[in-house]
């Protein structure tokens, strides 16, 4: 599947690479046109070890993985 985009990556990058906070956070960006395979699955052992928390809003979408320390 290609992705068709409205704007040029260079506009998209520029948007990306000049966000910026009141504390101090700095992006960077850069375009990878390297391919990669599709439809891979991780391991199911992986992900069970994974320590997720997933948010209320969506939660399938939007989760936070934190160390296993």
């Amino acid at each position: 599947m290609k992705l068709i985009l409205s704007c040029p990556y260079e506009t998209m990058l520029n948007f990306i690479r000049t966000t910026s906070t009141q504390t101090g956070l700095v992006v960077t960006a850069y375009l990878d046109r390297k391919e990669y395979p599709t439809g891979l699955k991780p391991d199911p052992s992986l992900i069970s070890s994974l320590s997720l928390k997933h948010s209320t809003t969506l939660p399938k979408w939007n989760y936070t993985i934190a160390p296993n320390l």
